[in-house]
């Protein structure tokens, strides 16, 4: 999978050499952009009459037809018993299904089909294909995560009258919003006489309500409502057994009922370069820019206020500000204030301080999955507002709705609760505690789960920023990109993003490796969505100020590596705009241009040291290193004729470093000018020069 050298040429010489005697075929082509209808077809001939169990995964194929995905099953032999298939994300239509339905045959037992994020799909291609199922299947599992054209009206109509014997159904219809619980629980009945197990994955979706629905005998659906996720359930009816899981259900609890049920799930690769990261399995939760925007509004004078730690011109609030004195207190479940004992401090310092952020229990009295805050004393700098509030506090708290919020609220120290300056004093070092302090334990979630209590939106979008950039700047670069990207009939509020300072719960911390972080996992979600739809919305967006700052923080830079490195469309913006050579100009337009031609990535700094040597040493050692992603920053900001004269020759266009040592022609084709490579370098580097292209875009260069 994701071999994009692969070609029809390959794929014929796989389908040519496949041995007389297979009985077992798998071939998984996932992401292999050069393989068309010419391939497949070689492949469909080359198939032995001896296949019994075939597995074929074209995710993100692009270049097959309706035609194609017909006579291909239209070849299938009467021998095969067992076929999976995956066409998720390719461009595959009802009349696409209808044929592959129209081909399967009766000696099929075992049928996997998977059409996620095949969005030109409606209910006329799924009835097409539950009318086609073989009347021998026994097992059935179907994907159609995210096809938005699903409707409750469409299942019921596509099973009504299409019952099979079938003991083992799997349905997966994540995502889909025009699909509840009323559609996915007719559908699975009218599709079977009563099943032995059921595994109905309807998660992340608010359209599937916590209620006792009715199912017909032989249908029981299994629901867990866990931390306001969705989860999948196989409820074993042969043994008699449901599994479900009411609201407020602890997550131990579930555990252990999870250990007791005949679940499975597939590993999921976390390097760099694995598999494409589903809807289904993604556990990032993006936020959507109107209810980020509700903040902001919520608190515009406090953010015009003076930070407490300014940078640029304007030195208004910043993330450093909005998340220790709102984001963080938003997204509180519970909360525990403790005045420490000798007993309690001595087991806090055998623990050490990365262990206060812990699920096992670190004090008594605080149970497992708190995390340590910080120390409540009168003249404390953080959350003054927050605990000037006494015990009303928890009015700030937006997660109400949440299983784990906590009722009931402690009541502060007799010595703390007429202080008239109360806050919080952050605590660096354990040793710096002592028996007699007041310390406050947070447990929580994302702001962007504590705020959204609608439908989880689907992710579109990767910020890159500097939490220093005044956050009503960020606001307003937001809603330019999400304004220029956001279809012509749809909401530009509703554009959904994921940025680390509202999608990762700040009050849990950072744990574990960068390739089981969120932000990666939301990266390979794009990374994979993009793939599938190539909507303009799903990319990454780099948010710059004046000084671009952005690009000199190397966890910044760590991102827009991965951006490059996963192939996620790339997008610089700023306050007044994109800043693409071909947007209006400005003043900061320019000065931000001109600053990105003179920042050395390789420069960029980390609070902790080990961080920038771990992550210098990552990208070093990658394809391209620093290169590449130089190369696809300046590229936004560089004109047409110096972008494509950037990947023509073998200089640096801003620095005229000599990247290789090669000497080039160039010929301007209107003209047939021709200028040489060093002449080009300079005239590219000079913003004067460089303008007398600028008014030509229709321009092309000619390497001789």
């Amino acid at each position: 999978s994701r071999c994009k050298a692969l070609t029809d040429a390959g794929l014929a010489a796989v389908a040519a050499r496949l041995p007389n005697n297979i009985c077992n075929l798998r071939l998984i082509f996932e992401g292999c952009e050069r393989l068309t209808d010419t391939g497949l077809a070689a492949l469909t001939a080359g198939l032995k009459d001896s296949v019994r169990e075939l597995t074929l995964g074209f995710c993100v194929s692009k270049n097959f037809t309706d035609a194609s995905i017909a006579a291909w099953a239209a070849a299938l032999t009467e021998h095969i018993q067992c076929l999976s298939l995956d066409l998720s994300y390719c461009q595959m239509t009802d009349a696409g299904l209808a044929a592959l339905a129209a081909g399967l045959k009766h000696s099929i037992t075992k049928l996997s089909v998977n059409v996620e994020g095949c969005q030109k799909l409606t209910d006329a291609g799924l009835g097409a294909l539950v009318a086609g199922l073989p009347e021998n299947v026994q097992e059935l599992s179907l994907g159609a995560c995210i096809c938005q054209s699903l409707t409750d009206l469409g299942l019921s109509n596509a099973s009504a009258g299409s019952k099979k014997h079938i003991e083992k159904l799997s349905l997966n219809f994540s995502g889909c919003n025009g699909v509840t619980d009323k559609g996915l629980v007719a559908f699975a009945a009218g599709l079977t006489h009563g099943v032995r197990q059921s595994t109905l994955d309807h998660s992340r979706h608010e359209n599937f309500k916590d209620s006792e629905s009715v199912a017909p005998a032989g249908t029981v659906i299994g629901k867990e409502e866990l931390f306001g996720v969705w989860r999948q359930q196989v409820i074993d009816e042969h043994e008699s057994k449901s599994l479900y899981v009411a609201s407020g259900t602890s997550a131990q609890d579930v555990n252990s009922m999870l250990s007791n049920t005949a679940t499975g799930t597939e590993a999921r690769n976390e390097g760099v370069h694995g598999r494409c990261v589903r809807w289904s399995d993604c556990s990032v939760k993006g936020i959507r820019l109107r209810d980020f925007q509700i903040l902001v509004d919520e608190n515009s004078d406090w953010l015009r206020e003076t930070s407490v730690r300014p940078f640029g011109a304007t030195k208004m609030r910043n993330m450093y500000d909005l998340c220790p004195e709102r984001i963080l207190v938003h997204s509180i479940l519970a909360e525990r204030v403790v005045v420490l004992s000798e007993a309690d401090v001595d087991q806090m310092k055998s623990c050490g301080m990365q262990q206060m952020t812990s699920n096992s229990q670190l004090i008594p009295g605080v149970p497992a999955g708190f995390t340590l805050g910080g120390r409540l004393k009168d003249g404390g700098r953080l959350r003054k507002m927050y605990w000037q509030l006494g015990q009303e506090r928890q009015s700030m708290w937006k997660t109400s709705w949440h299983p784990e919020w906590q009722a009931e609220i402690d009541e502060l120290p007799s010595s703390l609760a007429v202080a008239a300056d109360l806050g919080e004093e952050r605590i660096r070092r354990i040793d710096q505690l002592a028996c007699g302090d007041v310390v406050v334990f947070h447990k929580g979630v994302a702001y962007s789960e504590a705020c959204c209590l609608e439908q989880t939106p689907m992710l579109n979008s990767f910020v890159s920023h500097f939490w220093g950039e005044p956050t009503l700047e960020v606001a307003e670069t937001l809603r330019k990109h999400a304004a220029a990207v956001a279809p012509a009939d749809t909401d530009p509020g509703l554009v959904t993003y994921y940025m680390c300072t509202l999608c990762n719960n700040q009050i849990r911390g950072a744990t574990g490796s960068w390739q089981a972080s969120p932000f990666h996992e939301a990266m390979q979600l794009i990374a994979t969505l993009r793939m599938g739809a190539g909507d303009p919305r799903y990319s990454a967006v780099v948010l710059l100020d004046e000084g671009c700052n952005a690009m000199q923080r190397i966890w910044s830079v760590f991102e827009l590596w991965l951006i490059t490195h996963l192939k996620i469309p790339l997008q610089l913006y700023c306050c007044e705009g994109n800043l693409q050579m071909s947007s209006p100009a400005s003043s900061l337009k320019d000065s931000i241009i001109r600053r990105i031609g003179e920042i050395d990535l390789e420069e960029a700094q980390a609070a902790n040291p080990d961080d920038k040597r771990h992550i210098k040493r990552i990208i070093k050692d990658a394809p391209g290193g620093f290169a590449a992603v130089t190369q696809a920053v300046r590229s936004q900001v560089l004109g047409l004729v110096a972008f494509v004269a950037t990947l023509a020759i073998s200089r640096d266009p801003f620095t005229k470093q000599i990247l290789q040592e090669i000497n080039l022609t160039i010929q301007f084709h209107d003209t047939k000018e021709t200028i040489d490579t060093d002449s080009l370098c300079k005239q590219l580097c000079d913003p004067m020069a460089t303008s007398e292209f600028e008014g030509s875009p229709q321009r092309r260069i000619l390497i001789s």
